[in-house]
């Protein structure tokens, strides 16, 4: 009980401190964060115009990159086994790539088109691949960190919208997503799948 409440007077008593550049009045700039294995965060845009970049240590932040423009670009972001961090395009039409070391961001893999809601959820595989859950896409998003590239595979699931918005990697190396719209639970196995 009292180490409770001691944690709670800790937390009470704790500091809450504004770092940091003004980002200015937009809305909606930022929806996801993620760390990175240089001990910075990283956030891709979701309507700011470019990525965020926060040093925790440094207690400063940097926008890097091109300039994204665009509603909604990017919901989800993950940290692949080459350090660098993907996020699947939401509204946005390729994958975008950041890259800690160098500072930079790079549009890669194939053109997705200007159709809304693509891809809300992103997962690493075992493979080292990562994979998006379609929302409102009619199939499966796989990237590629190593040759920079993406593909669409599985079948058509067709136009039916809010499909799947979570995925979870499973102890048989497989990826589930539940679905939010769609009538049944996806099965995705990347080591062996069949294309359509």
């Amino acid at each position: 009980m009292g180490i409770i409440a001691g944690s709670r007077l800790r937390a009470a008593v704790g500091r809450v401190n504004l770092i940091g550049q003004d980002l200015g009045a937009q809305t909606f700039k930022y929806l996801s964060l993620k760390l990175a294995n240089n001990g910075k965060l990283y956030a891709a845009p979701l309507e700011a115009s470019k990525v965020l970049e926060i040093d925790p240590v440094a207690g400063t932040t940097t926008l890097i990159g091109e300039n994204i423009s665009g509603d909604f670009e990017y919901l989800s972001l993950k940290l692949a086994n080459n350090g660098k961090l993907y996020a699947a395009p939401f509204n946005a039409s390729q994958v975008l790539e950041i890259d800690p070391v160098a500072g930079t961001t790079t549009l890669i893999g194939q053109d997705l088109g200007t159709a809304n809601n693509k891809y809300q959820s992103l997962k690493l595989a075992n493979n080292g691949k990562l994979y998006a859950a379609p929302k409102d896409a009619s199939q499966v998003l796989e990237i590629d960190p190593v040759n920079q590239t993406t593909t669409l595979i599985g079948q058509d699931l067709g136009s039916v919208s809010g499909k799947y918005q979570i995925l979870a990697l499973a102890n048989n190396d497989k990826l589930y997503a539940a679905p939010r719209d769609a009538s049944q639970v996806l099965d995705e196995t990347h080591n062996n799948r069949k294309r359509y």
